[in-house]
């Protein structure tokens, strides 16, 4: 595989397993090769909920803020709510 330590840890739900990677200094923001993803894309899409919040706390706040609107865009259908959040920001 063209991956790295930690996406396989997020995709088998490793919790511990990324926490030693990134006291290590295995860096929250790296894109893997094979997707094109960062860390919270690949937890988000796996639904790996304790991770997503790991890497919550480890990355900026701008990038989280990128991904759950687009978690929340994706999931509804609710055109009122859709305006409102593009109306924010």
């Amino acid at each position: 595989y063209f991956t790295a330590p930690i996406f396989e840890s997020i995709r088998k739900n490793r919790t511990e397993a990324v926490e030693v990677l990134f006291e290590g200094g295995a860096d929250p923001l790296l894109i893997e090769e094979m997707t094109d993803c960062q860390p919270l894309e690949v937890a988000l899409q796996e639904e790996k909920h304790g991770i997503v919040d790991l890497l919550s706390s480890r990355i900026p706040q701008e990038e989280v803020i990128k991904h759950v609107k687009t978690i929340l865009l994706s999931g509804t259908t609710n055109k009122q709510m859709i305006q409102h959040l593009l109306g924010s920001g």
